[in-house]
């Protein structure tokens, strides 16, 4: 029997307190309102970006910066041996609600994505509960998925309408239909999708590599997923550019 005196337990390391996440939210708020600021440029000012682009990078610089130090920390205190198999398992958990937390706002995009393309697209065209509102407003639109005409547009724009928003709706020029199938080089969201895809693939990779003590097969399969993400970046700020200056 182990008496109450025993030492017979692990020690779970707490480590001092640390201004790291704030920072790294700090970084990360900037480099966004940086982003965000350019596209506003872009789309509504007149095409100078300003000190937009001097915000995000100064803000991916600090925010890549925060980590670099945080993770050299956390390395550290991992080689010292400082991390317990509770502190470990502490750790597991944590990204066990980070994916969570991820799973969930995707699962927020694709009901918002379900929502406008089975009751808010036929609403406009007149169906349901939106009769009213297309005889008022967008007589004669209708409506299909992939759509390929706004309702401003079906009416003849903003002058026809009887209450307008503001700017002009512009439709795509190619969508991702089969009738559209000559233009798959321009369908950034799969080529994104993609990309997002084979990330984890070769994450899983990496991650094998640890497991299996090969440092090398590590190194070669995490970069390869850091400059996969690095152009999924791009794409997807290439993406909201045209979208927002269409």
């Amino acid at each position: 029997m182990t008496s109450p005196t025993s030492t017979e337990y692990e020690t779970y390391y707490v480590p001092e307190k640390s201004k790291m996440a704030v920072m790294a939210t700090f970084g990360l708020v900037l480099s966004v309102f940086g982003a965000a600021s350019v596209m506003n440029d872009h789309t509504f000012g007149d095409g100078t970006t300003g000190g937009s682009w001097s915000i995000m990078l100064a803000g991916l610089f600090f925010f890549m910066a925060t980590l670099f130090v945080w993770f050299r920390q956390a390395i550290k205190e991992n080689i010292a041996g400082l991390n317990s198999a509770q502190l470990k398992k502490s750790y597991v958990l944590g990204m066990f609600w980070f994916i969570f937390s991820e799973v969930m706002f995707f699962f927020a995009f694709f009901g918002a994505l379900f929502y406008v393309r089975n009751l808010v697209g036929p609403w406009l065209a007149g169906e349901g509960d939106g009769g009213r509102m297309n005889g008022l407003l967008w007589e004669g639109f209708e409506y299909s998925w992939p759509m390929m005409q706004t309702p401003q547009e079906a009416v003849g724009g903003a002058a026809s309408q009887a209450i307008a928003n503001n700017g002009t709706f512009v439709s795509p020029e190619t969508s991702m239909a089969f009738g559209d199938a000559h233009a798959w080089y321009k369908w950034l969201p799969l080529w994104n999708t993609i990309i997002l895809l084979s990330s984890s693939f070769t994450v899983h990779m990496a991650h094998m590599g640890i497991l299996d003590g090969n440092k090398s097969k590590f190194n070669l399969w995490l970069a390869i997923t850091v400059a996969l993400g690095v152009l999924f970046l791009f794409v997807q700020f290439y993406e909201y550019y045209e979208a927002t200056s269409a």
